[in-house]
């Protein structure tokens, strides 16, 4: 779930992958609030989940991001999980 979750944020903020660690904030890794935006956006089709805006404020970190994406998809696991490529 890590890999995939950080060529997500990767991609999305336009930076190597090598540079997302599980204990990155976002804040370190360079995203604003629109780019924070896009990323919601990006995990959420990647993972097929809906992230609620009531949760926005818990994702901090990358490991935050893999923990909800995990729980989210486990609660819907009609969807294999998705793989880094």
């Amino acid at each position: 779930m890590f890999e995939k979750v950080r060529q997500v944020i990767a991609e999305s903020l336009g930076i190597r992958d090598s540079d997302v660690k599980l204990d990155s904030s976002f804040v370190s890794l360079g995203a604003d609030s629109l780019e924070m935006a896009q990323l919601v956006l990006d995990l959420e089709e990647a993972f097929h989940i809906e992230i609620l805006e009531d949760d926005l404020a818990k994702l901090l970190t990358v490991q935050d991001a893999v923990k909800y994406a995990e729980a989210k998809w486990l609660q819907s696991p009609k969807v294999p999980v998705p793989s880094a490529s």
